[in-house]
């Protein structure tokens, strides 16, 4: 029962996220894709896949998205593969010299 409750208080939250940043992009589409949100997007994602594969996902989001990413991650086995995955996609030359900025948590 308690994770049917920790599934819907998830999902939840994801929703909520992706209705947040409809509504910003539409209110104004050119400045919601940009150059610089991109980089940013990246860098997310980067910091992302390199806490994935050590292990610690769900610790490099917000707290508000920390339950997401741990009901989705629960500690599989998968996990750390994923994050290899995801960061041989991106080629990152960051994840290569395992910059210090990849450690700090996802804004």
């Amino acid at each position: 029962m308690f994770k049917l409750f920790t599934l819907v208080g998830s999902l939840w939250r994801a929703i909520k996220w992706v209705r947040k940043q409809r509504a910003e992009m539409e209110k104004d589409v050119n400045g919601y894709l940009f150059e610089r949100r991109a980089k940013q997007w990246r860098l997310n994602l980067e910091k992302f896949f390199t806490a994935l594969e050590k292990g610690n996902g769900a610790s490099a989001f917000p707290p508000a998205m920390q339950k997401v990413c741990e009901w989705v991650f629960a500690r599989t086995a998968a996990e750390n593969r994923i994050g290899y995955f995801g960061q041989s996609v991106l080629k990152s030359e960051k994840m290569d010299i395992m910059a210090e900025q990849l450690k700090e948590p996802i804004e």
